[in-house]
């Protein structure tokens, strides 16, 4: 019986000790930005920023991220993905705030980059590029939990004594950090040609108040890096909505903006000078207010017989089940439960 005993101790140790080391390894997501080292004075550095190590079954559906930086030696601008659509501002000079989130479901998952990001070399120093999460979730909207990196980036001067010597791989042609003419991260010659090539809408009915989010696609067939100023115009007029879109050379990106009615019809929405189509706005369908029903009116001389009030039975409060404290977990209480089952039969054998 003491050889049982043991061995089943044994075995539900085991099993709890795999439980924990299950729970244990479970990675957690990191955010961070992947830019390259250095960038000249005056040159651009394509950069991403990115979630690695998403576990989560259901992907990332939406972010927001602030970008932190140097202001004196870099700038830095984001733009979407084909994944995200993203929209930016900046808070404070030094902060870039990124706010993304997709239509795909389940999201995507692993190593996903969030946005790309654009890093131009204002002057010779070092910035610190750092994430700051405000916000990860996955599509169905739950909470991520999540750490962050940051990524140091140096921008080197190129001056008329210096036209890029060869001693790291920086010189003009075909150095890391590129020189003045150019280099895989410099500043490339040539020409941006950039054109909006779609324009879509969220929803095509809504309410009065409902948001609707506008789309646009912009492709760059240039040999330079470019943007276009996304502007929302409603009915063939201008609403003062707009975002800028950065394009690198050859690619193609997507922005959006939102917007509201405040009245019901049919409205025609263009976004960065193509059509996205048109709206029809309805009332928000509130049922009106009922009309009281006035009470009838008692006949003189008729009694009106008072109703005699119903005690209402106060409601029978069962009692809250306490649990003592230093009571066992749920686990170890089957354990318990089990030795003493085991013990006691071990007992009754002997008599």
């Amino acid at each position: 019986m003491r050889d049982r005993i043991l061995a089943l101790v044994c075995v539900l140790a085991l099993v709890t000790a795999g439980v924990g080391l299950a729970a244990g390894t479970q990675s957690t997501p990191t955010v961070g930005v992947d830019a390259p080292n250095a960038v000249a004075v005056g040159g651009t550095a394509s950069a991403s920023l990115v979630v690695s190590d998403v576990a989560d079954p259901d992907g990332v559906g939406s972010f927001t991220v602030n970008v932190s930086y140097d202001p004196s030696v870099v700038s830095v601008t984001a733009s979407g993905t084909s994944t995200f659509d993203v929209e930016t501002s900046t808070p404070a000079p030094g902060v870039l705030r990124i706010v993304g989130y997709t239509g795909e479901y389940p999201g995507p998952n692993g190593t996903v980059t969030l946005a790309a990001l654009q890093v131009d070399g204002d002057s010779a120093g070092s910035s610190t590029l750092d994430a700051s999460v405000e916000t990860l979730t996955d599509a169905d909207g739950d909470a991520l939990s999540n750490t962050t990196t940051g990524e140091s980036i140096t921008v080197t001067s190129s001056g008329p004594n210096d036209p890029g010597d060869d001693t790291d791989g920086t010189d003009g042609t075909s150095g890391d950090t590129g020189g003045s003419a150019g280099g895989t991260t410099g500043t490339a010659s040539g020409t941006a040609d950039v054109s909006v090539t779609s324009a879509s809408l969220s929803a095509t009915e809504v309410t009065v108040g409902e948001s609707v989010t506008v789309s646009a696609t912009a492709e760059n067939t240039g040999d330079a890096d470019g943007s276009v100023d996304l502007a929302l115009s409603i009915d063939g007029s201008d609403t003062g909505t707009s975002r800028l879109l950065d394009v690198p050379a050859g690619e193609t990106r997507s922005g959006s903006v939102t917007t509201t009615f405040d009245a019901p019809g049919e409205y025609e929405v263009a976004f960065g000078g193509v059509t996205a189509g048109t709206v029809t706005v309805t009332d928000d369908g509130s049922a009106p207010t009922a009309t009281p029903t006035p009470s009838a009116t008692p006949v003189p001389g008729t009694p009106t017989a008072s109703a005699t009030p119903t005690a209402s039975a106060s409601p029978t409060s069962s009692p809250t089940e306490q649990t003592p404290s230093g009571a066992a977990q749920p686990g170890f209480g089957v354990l318990a439960v089990l030795l003493a089952a085991l013990v006691a039969a071990g007992l009754a054998a002997r008599r």
